[in-house]
Parts: C-alpha cells; structure tokens; sequence
C-alpha cells in the first residue's frame, strides 16, 4: 500500500508548478475578423456604467463603419426602403401624425422649405400638377372658399384698385372681346327693356337714385313716391349712415360702394307698387363695397332677410322665409328671364349705344322731367 504525501510536499509541488507555467491573458473573439484577440486590441464604451469591449476589433471597427454605415450608404437604404411597401406606409402614417405635421409646417414656412416651394412651382411637373390641382373638383371649391373669404376679397380688391389690376381691367374693357361682350349686354338690356316695363322701371329708379348720391340731380318727387323714404335727404342720410359703416363717405360711391337690395331687385314685383316700395326701403337697402356686391349678385341671404324684417318681404314670399327649394326656383327663374332676351350667336343686337359702358344705357320710357333714362347697376 502506497503511503500518501505529506501535506508539505504536496504544497511545495504547487509552489513549483505556478512558477513554471507563465500567466495566460484574456481572450475575445472579434466579430469582424473573427481571430481570438487579446483585450488590448478592442475599444471600451460605457453602458449602463460599466465598461465593456467593442464588439469588432480596432480594425475591424472603421472598415464596418465606412461600409454599412456611411451616410451614402444609408441614402442608398433609406431610398430603397421609402420605395417599398412598407416605408410608404410608414411616412404616411407619420406625416399623418402630430408630429409629422408640425415638420411639414415648420419646414414649409423655412428659407429653406419657401426655396424649395419657389423651385417646385416653377418646375414644369409643378406648373403641371397645380394645373390639375385648381382644374379638379376640390381645387375649385377651394378657390371659391379662398375668393369669398376675408382674406381672398381683400387680396381681391387690392389687385384691382393697383396698377396692375386697372390695367388689366382696361385692356379687357378695349380687347375684341370686352367690346363684342359688352356690345351683347347693352343689346340684351335694351332688349329687355324695351320688352319689360318693370325692368325698365327698375332701371329709371336706380338711375335716380344713383344721380342723388352723385349730386347730378337735388330733387326727384317721383322717386320718393315710388320708394318708402319720406324725402330725398332721408334717402341721402340713410345711404350716408349706411356707407360710414364700412368706413366710407358718400364721394367713394361708384368706385369704392354701391347702393345694394339685401333681398335682390329681381325677387320684387315692379308691377305691384306696394311691391316696389318694399324693394326700396330703408331696411333692404345698404352701402356695400363694390367687389361684395358683384359678388352677392342675386343671392339670397337668410341673414340679411331677418335684418329686413317680414313687413319689407316681396308680397309673393307671404311673410315667409324661402326655402332651399324656392331660392333655387328663384334663380333658375331670373336666368331664365335673361336667356330669353340675349341675342343669338352671330347676332349683334341693335346698334344704339352700342360703345357705351355696360352700366350705362339708355332706356325709352320716363315719365318724369327730373330722370334720364340710363339704368342703374344691376348686380343685385
């Protein structure tokens, strides 16, 4: 039988073999070059305090970043991502999004988004696609909100009393086209007058009244007794009052306001002369800019037919408001009474007067000595 070792051997034996074997570092494999390296050839970062080794070597680690992620290589995924299914999905979403919309905005309202807006529309696939963004459906009803808005009438208005705006203005008046147009209006006002005593009377009575404001004539007894004021300086003083409440005097009349029926001429019966008075009262008659009144035409407002007031209601309303239904009646009916006196394609229409400005010609039939015979705007 063997007899064990003492104790102090077997200690020195130990002693013996760690000084013999020499220390054997730490090693790490390298994910790039895949070679087991020693710490030293590996980076630190800190990550949740600690400090633990880089993944790829010293070597390994620049080549990785030049290759996958270079700023041309992240184009190149970035684009073939955003091509794809789901990247279009993604930036959807985003720009759908609060966030994404605040960027949109605040890039939109940068130098840098305004040049990129200015280069775009001048493109040819800009011109192209606004093109077909104002001839669509909804880019109409845009246009149409934009021009009836605060902001569109005032843009409105201030082209047209520039120099660019009169201009234009003037060479649409002087082309073929502005003549031979109004050249078929006066044809077809002298038309209807000449067929429709009422529209004649509705004329003569605006052209009186567009005379008092001017201060061409001082009296017209037979304009006050056709309309409800009580005297011409009544009238006077309430177009007056009415005109300072858009910030206007009594000389801007013409270019600046215009007399305007808050329920239009048109829906008035000038046979009936209670009718009549009822048009021409001071409830349904106001200063309103010229562009406004162009504008409103023969519209209906249910607004302004409560400012009016039921007593001053067209005798064929019956004291009541119109209805969606009735107001449409109304307006196919007015067009209606306009088609039937235009003349037709290749017609002229009588000669008279036919170089004279679309709101100014002249009518036949006057009974009274203080009125000529030019009728009045007939925008409303």
């Amino acid at each position: 039988m063997t007899r064990p070792l003492p104790v102090r051997r077997l200690v020195w034996m130990s002693l013996a073999i760690v000084a013999i074997v020499p220390d054997v570092p730490e090693l790490k494999r390298c994910n790039g070059c895949n070679k087991c390296l020693t710490f030293d050839h590996f980076e630190t970062r800190i990550v949740k305090g600690e400090e633990v080794l880089y993944s790829r070597c010293i070597v390994c680690r620049p080549k990785h970043a030049a290759t996958s992620h270079s700023s041309a290589n992240r184009a190149i995924v970035n684009a073939t991502y955003k091509k794809g299914v789901n990247g279009k999905a993604t930036q959807k979403r985003y720009k759908q999004g609060v966030n994404g919309k605040a960027k949109e905005k605040k890039y939109a309202i940068s130098k840098k988004g305004k040049a990129a807006q200015k280069r775009a529309k001048k493109s040819d696939k800009g011109k192209a696609t606004q093109k077909r963004a104002k001839n669509s459906v909804k880019g109409k009803a845009t246009q149409k909100r934009y021009k009836k808005g605060v902001n569109g009438k005032a843009t409105n208005d201030r082209y047209k009393k520039g120099v660019n705006g009169k201009a234009a203005n003037g060479r649409a008046k002087n082309s073929v086209n502005g003549k031979a147009r109004r050249k078929r209006e006066n044809a077809t006002k002298r038309a209807r007058r000449a067929d429709d005593p009422a529209y004649a009377l509705m004329g003569i009575i605006a052209s009186t009244a567009i005379k008092l404001i001017s201060g061409i004539i001082k009296t017209s007894p037979t304009f006050v007794e056709r309309t409800s004021f009580t005297s011409e300086a009544h009238f006077l003083q309430h177009m007056a009052a009415s005109a300072a409440k858009i910030n206007m005097t009594m000389a801007e009349h013409g270019a600046g306001w215009e007399a305007e029926h808050k329920i239009p001429q048109s829906a008035f019966d000038f046979g009936n002369a209670e009718d009549v008075k009822r048009c021409w009262s001071p409830s349904n008659l106001q200063a309103l800019p010229r562009v406004d009144n162009m504008e409103k035409s023969i519209t209906i407002d249910d607004s302004l037919c409560a400012e009016v007031g039921e007593a001053c209601f067209p005798l064929s309303w019956n004291g009541a408001m119109q209805t969606q239904e009735q107001k449409q009646a109304f307006y196919d009916r007015t067009k209606a009474a306009w088609e039937k006196y235009k003349p037709k394609e290749g017609e002229a229409g009588p000669s008279k007067g036919d170089e004279s400005s679309d709101d100014d010609d002249s009518s036949d039939d006057d009974d009274s000595s203080d009125e000529d015979e030019s009728s009045g705007s007939d925008s409303d």
